[in-house]
């Protein structure tokens, strides 16, 4: 049995560098370098501590996408910094880039969807830009993660439920 490693985007957790793959040949053959690269902004400075991150861009079709921003800053820079709030709610992080001060929302386009939907509205169906946006969701959150279990209690001796009440008995 095979582990396909995705998505293949990492994370510095003391500068919030980001760093996409292209894909697992590119993650084998450029991770040991990264690994040793010693410009880490953080206030220690140093080495990178890289983290894949667990969060996607995830879009209601089925599709996904590293949390990475789309296209190259206005700058032509193609470098970003993750920036995280303490919140907790994704609608508070950003994207920085690393040459200027600008920064972007979290967000990006389903091209599948937006390729559809952009022939619809040159047609004069209307519909909403929302509705191809994808939205970042923690896919460890997900119940699609997590191992799922049940626990049973097995009575053996049905004359013990005579001591519970009405609310600590199940129908």
């Amino acid at each position: 049995m095979g582990y396909h490693p995705d998505p293949l985007a990492f994370c510095c957790r003391k500068c919030g560098l980001l760093h996409n793959y292209t894909d697992v040949d590119d993650f084998i053959k450029t991770t040991p370098a990264k690994k040793k690269e010693m410009n880490c902004k953080s206030v220690g400075g140093g080495r990178h501590d890289w983290l894949q991150l667990d969060v996607v861009f995830a879009h209601w079709s089925g599709n996904y996408a590293p949390l990475y921003p789309e296209y190259p800053c206005s700058c032509g820079n193609n470098e970003f910094y993750l920036r995280r709030s303490t919140t907790g709610v994704f609608s508070d992080w950003d994207f920085k880039c690393t040459s200027c001060p600008s920064k972007r929302e979290i967000t990006r386009r389903d091209k599948e969807t937006k390729d559809l939907l952009e022939e619809k509205l040159q047609q004069g169906i209307p519909h909403q830009v929302k509705e191809w946006l994808m939205l970042p969701i923690s896919y460890r959150g997900s119940s699609l993660y997590y191992v799922q279990t049940d626990r049973f209690i097995h009575i053996l001796m049905l004359p013990y439920l005579n001591y519970c009440s009405p609310i600590d008995t199940w129908n």
